[in-house]
């Protein structure tokens, strides 16, 4: 599952502090290329069979503040993972998400956590 696929590459890289990227540059733990990792997550999505179009970036963004959203995240912090410059704009997220998407992000958060016991702390 998607935990134990991240436990996996945070276990090939460097930079493994509780303070630093999950995904960043390899040699240095800054950010990553943004015109690089567009071509690789496009790449990854043609692999995936994946035919709808996607704005890498944007709509991970996206989906982020919205699942935080309907997970219950509170607004300041919504607004600052944003980096929003008002409560406005991230309240349209909030509204968004409503709840009518609390279910659909628990069996996401089940899913993306299903494995985690079983990978971590592996050699790959």
């Amino acid at each position: 599952m998607l935990a134990g696929e991240l436990f996996e590459h945070r276990a090939r890289t460097a930079f493994t502090g509780d303070d630093e990227r999950v995904f960043c540059n390899p040699q240095t733990g800054g950010p990553l290329d943004h015109k690089r990792y567009a071509e690789t997550l496009k790449a990854a999505l043609v692999k995936a069979k994946v035919e709808k179009p996607m704005r890498p970036f944007h709509d991970g963004r996206h989906t982020s503040i919205t699942n935080g959203a309907a997970a219950g995240i509170s607004p300041a912090a919504l607004m600052a993972r944003a980096g929003h410059a008002d409560l406005a704009t991230t309240q349209l997220y909030i509204d968004l998400a409503g709840e009518s998407f609390r279910e659909e992000a628990e069996i996401l958060g089940a899913r993306v956590f299903a494995d985690v016991g079983t990978t971590s702390g592996t050699d790959g």
